[in-house]
């Protein structure tokens, strides 16, 4: 669900849209979920153990957050559990028919909520465009990217794992043979270059992962993946923002069930505005 912790991105990349296009430019606002990755395998794994039968498209969303919380909370101590999740994702991501409806099912219940609260929140997207629909790109676009740049791009111990070199190396597949999110940012910056043709893309993310976009800023830049057709070099900006803290000065998570719930803050301020 859209937790407390989520509203940051959103607002901000609307306000920077906001105040780039007042400027003069022609602003693409693009919706990039995150809906893809481990912890869609932990969520079906999440109902074979804990679902009582029940089916998996028969699930709210509420449903799902609870059964992925209560699973996230076991594997803390069941070492079984946390490989049930990591072989389940395998099986997603090799393109299992029966997983990939299941993913289908968890993803369109979440877009329904979100679409709810960007209504409430006057908020319209040009284009949504989540992690999953590069997650075929993903495996290839590395790989070109070590040919191209291969002091940059490298190939762990056996061949299967990768990495970006640097002082702070940032993982784009794991030995099991995954590919990771900065792998599927490639391919989102690629698609950006070829469709949208930018001048300056503006990537909206918290500020713990500033070290991960620097590397990949720096990849990009000195590959084809930073230059438009027309030989224009692309600008590349990320703008961060701090973590939200919950009563015990911890990080707000989904995955701990502590990011709460967005929509019922925003009932409960537009109580009290009344």
């Amino acid at each position: 669900p859209f937790g407390i912790n989520h509203l940051r991105s959103t607002v901000i990349g609307v306000a920077t849209a906001n105040l780039l296009e007042a400027v003069g430019y022609k602003v693409i606002r693009d919706n990039h979920f995150g809906d893809w990755g481990t912890q869609f395998g932990n969520l079906i794994a999440a109902h074979e153990v804990f679902g009582d039968g029940r089916g998996f498209e028969d699930l709210s969303l509420t449903e799902l957050s609870e059964m992925y919380v209560r699973f996230s909370n076991a594997l803390k101590t069941d070492e079984s559990l946390r490989k049930l999740g990591q072989e389940t994702f395998s099986r997603l991501n090799s393109g299992d028919v029966e997983l990939l409806v299941k993913w289908e099912h968890a993803y369109e219940v979440s877009i329904k909520e979100y679409q709810r609260i960007y209504d409430l929140l006057h908020v319209v997207f040009d284009t949504h465009i989540g992690e999953g629909y590069f997650k075929d790109r993903a495996r290839t676009i590395i790989e070109e990217l070590a040919d191209e740049l291969p002091q940059l791009v490298i190939k762990g111990e056996g061949g299967v794992s990768m990495y970006i070199n640097g002082v702070h190396p940032v993982p784009l597949r794991t030995s099991s043979g995954y590919e990771l999110y900065a792998a599927r940012d490639f391919a989102t910056i690629e698609q950006r270059k070829n469709d949208f043709k930018p001048d300056l893309v503006i990537i909206v993310v918290g500020e713990e992962q500033a070290t991960s976009f620097q590397a990949l800023f720096e990849v990009a830049r000195s590959s084809n993946l930073g230059k438009r057709d027309d030989g224009v070099s692309i600008v590349f900006e990320h703008v961060g923002f701090g973590l939200l803290l919950g009563p015990d000065g911890k990080k707000l998570s989904t995955r701990k069930g502590t990011s709460g719930s967005l929509i019922d803050v925003i009932d409960e301020v537009s109580k009290h505005a009344y």
